[in-house]
């Protein structure tokens, strides 16, 4: 393992290279236990490239622009819509996530925040499907 790994290859490469040579149980996760505890490797390896931040347009009045995401904590399911204008958030619980049950406690939450021209989420499905689109 340590002449294999000295060559400082990607992790991928080393688990070609090793089972070219040998096989053992549980090989794969010793090579990656084995890069993740080398302190040259965890040196050596690459950040990831940090996301380009988009700055939205601000809200000029409540319900301008609502952003919404589906989330899940603790095996449960909620929605979570935040208006641009004020920030005030609503959350709520539901069963399943999907197009269905989305487009549900959307109509639900929007109801509350009123009609509103733009919703901003992470084009998920449920917030891509067709159902979605018609709301």
């Amino acid at each position: 393992m340590k002449e294999i790994h000295g060559r400082q290859l990607q992790t991928a490469k080393v688990k070609v290279i090793a089972r070219q040579y040998f096989w053992r149980l549980n090989l794969d996760k010793d090579i990656e236990f084995y890069r993740r505890s080398c302190s040259a490797c965890l040196h050596a390896s690459k950040a990831p490239e940090k996301a380009e931040l988009i700055k939205f347009k601000e809200a000029i009045f409540s319900v301008e622009c609502v952003y919404s995401d589906t989330v899940q904590h603790k095996k449960r399911n909620y929605i979570l819509a935040i208006d641009g204008y004020s920030c005030s958030s609503e959350v709520a619980e539901m069963q399943k996530i999907n197009s269905d049950a989305t487009v549900v406690k959307s109509q639900e939450i929007f109801a509350r925040f009123g009609l509103l021209r733009m919703i901003f989420s992470d084009n998920g499905r449920q917030f891509t499907s067709d159902e979605f689109q018609v709301l």
